[in-house]
């Protein structure tokens, strides 16, 4: 790993042009946040509100866990638990051929990122098609992610013309940011409907309520959710939280910090697929299945103890809003998909990752 890392870094280290894209990115990122929180008090009382309601979660997770699946079963959701990454493929995978569907339109998901899903099942044959404008800018490239929140960071519009181009030579050659965006719209538009299954990841999940909380700028979490008539959705079990009054504060600290606004184009709540006798104005989902239990540290319901004891502490507190990635120097300066490594794509991760690769933090 140590010797494949250092390579790959002195490589790209070595592309102005892969240099400068990241640091014009990151850079920005970095003033939008600043200018969000003006007041350093009100960061750091939104912080500790934000801890509190995590950590009392954890401090309930086998309770909230079961309350959350009675609700998600009573509003007609199907649940499955997976200890592995294995486990979770092998559900997707039944879940799909019970359906007879091959192919699948995904909203952004990392923990499907973490569990190699879209490799898994693209070897059984099943087209797996991000909507992400990121994700699917670096799906055309072959590559994976270089960041949570923005996938794409590391090319420029340059870079993405020439791919769109070379990808879809029909299409008229632009370099204009609106333009690709709408050339993306339209190519992805005609999948949304003919997918027979929608796949996203959950920002929040309300253990009151049995409700799916979706955090997005595009709408394509929105069609993946409920254009499709099956929803598949894959979450680590971290992200319960016990109320719907908890969700705002941890709402307002997501956004701020992740990408630097006061609040994302598109927030959703899901609570369960179409109900009979409910008008359908387009084709809605009237199936819906929930994976938990595959999050980044692959913890489950008969594990958290241990996971909370020696691995969590506070780190399963965050809301992965991908500070680390931004504060962190070695995290701004290194891509997070150089590392080779799922589990590294988190904020923490990535940081924890490129330090023990070279050789600068120690493990205890």
């Amino acid at each position: 790993m140590t010797s494949t890392f250092r390579q790959t870094v002195l490589a790209n280290l070595a592309k102005p042009e892969v240099r400068a894209n990241f640091y014009r990115a990151m850079d920005g990122l970095m003033t939008r946040r600043l200018d969000q929180f003006p007041d350093k008090a009100e960061l750091e009382r939104l912080r500790t509100q934000s801890m509190a309601i995590r950590a009392n979660a954890l401090s309930k997770l086998p309770e909230l866990l079961e309350t959350l699946e009675a609700n998600l079963t009573r509003n007609g959701i199907q649940v499955h638990w997976a200890e592995t990454a294995e486990q979770g493929n092998q559900i997707v995978q039944a879940i799909l051929e019970r359906h007879n569907a091959k192919s699948i339109i995904k909203g952004k998901s990392m923990v499907s990122e973490e569990m190699g899903m879209n490799h898994f099942l693209e070897a059984l044959g099943i087209e797996c098609l991000e909507s992400d404008l990121g994700e699917f800018i670096i799906q055309l490239d072959g590559e994976t992610p270089s960041h949570i929140i923005m996938p794409a960071i590391h090319k420029n519009r340059v870079q993405i013309a020439k791919l769109f181009h070379e990808k879809f030579p029909d299409i008229p050659y632009t370099e204009d940011v609106d333009e690709l965006t709408q050339m993306a719209r339209r190519i992805l538009r005609d999948k949304f409907y003919a997918a027979p299954v929608g796949f996203s990841g959950v920002n929040f999940m309300v253990a009151e309520t049995g409700t799916l909380c979706l955090v997005e700028n595009e709408g394509n979490g929105r069609m993946s959710t409920t254009a499709p008539s099956v929803h598949i959705a894959v979450t680590g079990i971290e992200k319960v939280v016990e109320s719907l009054s908890d969700v705002p504060p941890l709402l307002s600290i997501l956004t701020r910090l992740a990408t630097g606004q006061p609040i994302t184009t598109y927030f959703n709540m899901i609570s369960g697929p179409r109900k009979a006798g409910k008008r359908m104005v387009l084709k809605r989902c009237i199936w819906c299945c929930w994976i938990m239990g595959v999050p980044i540290f692959t913890v489950t319901r008969n594990c958290w103890r241990r996971c909370v004891v020696f691995v969590a502490g506070r780190v399963l507190t965050i809301v992965r809003c991908t500070c680390a990635l931004v504060d962190t120097v070695m995290a701004r300066c290194i891509r997070a998909d150089w590392l080779d490594f799922r589990a590294a794509k988190s904020g923490v991760g990535c940081a924890w990752r490129i330090g023990a690769s070279l050789n600068l933090v120690r493990r205890v």
